[in-house]
């Protein structure tokens, strides 16, 4: 939340525990609902689509428009837009189709006479900076603040603990050189302040940098070069004053408490123990025999039938395999699927094992599995693993040899392929018919 002159604006809030089904905010808070009713806020910006920071496409915003919010926009790349003593301008991020940069530029009046200064904020979000980008941005300068995704998160090596290899504990150097760029006043390691359950296999496999890691290098950078920016840590419900002459700490938001140890960081541990998907099934609790037979129908009927329209982009399957699905129910218990895969051709091979070792295999908790048809729960939270196993020799080296990408694995293409916010507008369309009742 920024705060200047009585206008007050969100940037991709969340004002809830868990989001995303299985984010909990980090360090630990609970959100004060009712309290949180009464505020007002001049407006709300979202920089683009992941679900964590709330996600509207032209669909969403229609959704949103019929649980009667009036001014819902779409906002323009470099197209500066006023709230107040706010301008606000969407920069270009390194992939456009998924993020947005926004930058932020403050008046300020002394309470005291009529000079006018102002503040830079630049909010990088989840972002990567291309070089065009980043020299607009220099020349935008200077920046009194910036807010840095320090984190590299590894949600793709979590589908597939066993294969994964250790990844850099440190930031990319080409952060480092663009943060020495910018030169802000103060920097903030910001965005992705979450983590999941304690017995998820992924809280400890996300996040390789800690804030520890992240200080150590801005101190490194300021005794190699001319940087001389302070990094601030902000925890959810933390507020800082800022002015273009000092900063202080400021009240904390009353309607975010704080819950325990505050000081605390990330760790990451590959070789953290992790639960199979059976002992996961069992935590999430029963579908019932009307949702579990749609997750059958789905696996026996529908899943070929949607595979078969779309493309294949996975040159592994330029050849037949056999592609095993492992749908686990909250006993634990296994209810396995066979297919050949050709293409964009997947031929049931009903449940029972078919000549030869799997290829490909993929493992779900049938309650997620269900979760991801009907309620359009995203992959972060899916608990789903792919070949998280080692095949033969031959399969390890095909593997190798046509680069196969875990992500174009038939399950989660079917579910997800030219999909936009699922989640999100299932929560939406929940909402909706909650007001109609």
């Amino acid at each position: 939340m920024l705060e200047a002159g009585g206008t007050r604006i969100l940037l991709d809030p969340i004002l809830e525990t868990p989001f995303s089904v299985n984010c909990y905010p980090f360090p630990k808070v609970s959100f004060d609902t009712q309290a949180i009713r009464l505020e007002k806020f001049d407006a709300v910006f979202i920089s683009h689509y992941h679900d964590d920071h709330c996600s509207f496409d032209p669909e969403m915003l229609d959704l949103i428009r019929e649980l009667g919010f009036k001014e819902v926009h779409s906002l323009t790349l470099n197209a500066e837009v006023c709230i107040g003593d706010f301008s606000i301008t969407p920069r270009r991020a390194l992939d456009a189709e998924v993020d947005s940069i926004l930058q932020i530029n403050v008046q300020l009046t002394a309470e005291d006479s009529a000079a006018i200064s102002s503040l830079k904020i630049l909010n990088v979000v989840d972002s990567w900076i291309d070089d065009e980008t980043l020299e607009l941005l220099i020349t935008e300068g200077p920046w009194d603040l910036i807010l840095w995704p320090f984190q590299t998160m590894l949600e793709i090596d979590a589908l597939s603990p066993q294969r994964a290899q250790a990844p850099s504990r440190t930031l990319p150097p080409e952060w480092i050189a663009q943060i020495a760029a910018l030169n802000p006043r103060f920097i903030v390691p910001s965005s992705c302040q979450f983590i999941q359950e304690d017995w998820s296999w992924q809280r400890q496999r996300y996040f390789p940098i800690s804030y520890a890691q992240f200080e150590t290098e801005m101190v490194n950078l300021a005794r190699t070069s001319n940087f001389s920016a302070k990094t601030l840590r902000l925890n959810p419900g933390t507020s800082i004053e800022l002015s273009p002459k000092a900063m202080k700490d400021s009240a904390p938001l009353s309607w975010i408490q704080p819950i325990g140890d505050q000081n605390v960081d990330y760790t990451f541990d590959l070789n953290a123990p992790t639960d199979s998907i059976a002992e996961i099934s069992k935590r999430l609790g029963p579908l019932t025999q009307k949702q579990q037979d749609r997750v059958s129908s789905f696996c026996r009927e529908e899943l070929a039938a949607r595979y078969s329209e779309l493309e294949c982009v996975e040159p592994y399957f330029d050849q037949p395999r056999r592609w095993q699905l492992d749908v686990y129910d909250s006993a634990g218990q296994l209810e396995k699927f066979h297919y050949l895969v050709k293409g964009n051709e997947l031929t049931p091979q009903g449940s029972v094992e078919t000549p030869g070792q799997p290829e490909w295999i993929t493992e779900i908790p049938a309650s997620k599995l269900f979760n991801a048809l009907e309620n359009g729960e995203a992959l972060n939270s899916l608990y789903i693993r792919i070949n998280d196993t080692r095949f033969s020799a031959r399969v390890e080296q095909e593997f190798e040899e046509t680069e196969a990408d875990l992500l174009n694995d038939p399950l989660l293409r079917v579910l997800y392929e030219g999909k936009f916010g699922t989640y999100q507008k299932a929560q939406l369309r929940k909402l909706k018919a909650k007001n109609e009742v």
